[in-house]
């Protein structure tokens, strides 16, 4: 081979070995960001949202309705469900803050209970971790309380 084709492919050859190096590294720092925003979603799950859905739940409860606080998408998301006493119904108002890491946001999803049964499904938008206080979750979830149990019940029972 000569002198210029082998200087040609080398050139290629590290072109190539350094773009490969450089979405490595690319590659261990989004997952490392990744594994970061986890552990802060943990974090504020269990410092905030988990202790404001107990309290409401706990309240709830003591007025007469059931509340169940769980996890779920492999512990990125944390969910309130509430089923109204005195109605069997299979719907029932729930409200889940869902951690994504690869945007590094939580979605916000609610479902809310009518008369009839069924819920009306909503998204509410992608917020970032700084945004969940206690009175934004809290706000979060009276906002379904009232979208469920603020109907016209007479009419449809």
């Amino acid at each position: 081979m000569i002198k210029e084709t082998q200087a040609e492919i080398y050139s290629l050859i590290m072109n190539y070995n350094q773009a490969i190096t450089d979405v490595e590294i690319e590659s261990d720092r989004k997952k490392l960001l990744e594994e970061e925003f986890l552990r802060k979603f943990e974090k504020i799950k269990n410092e905030v949202i988990l202790p404001v859905m107990k309290e409401v739940g706990n309240y709830l409860e003591a007025n007469g309705q059931s509340a169940l606080i769980g996890d779920h998408f492999e512990n990125r998301a944390i969910f309130l469900n509430i089923f109204p006493g005195r109605i069997n119904h299979h719907a029932h108002p729930s409200i889940s803050f869902i951690g994504s890491e690869s945007d590094q946001k939580i979605s916000i999803h609610t479902k809310s209970f009518m008369p009839q049964g069924c819920g009306e499904e909503k998204y509410l938008g992608e917020f970032e971790l700084k945004d969940l206080t206690k009175e934004f979750v809290e706000k979060k979830i009276v906002n379904l309380i009232k979208e469920s149990f603020n109907r016209d019940w007479k009419s449809n029972l």
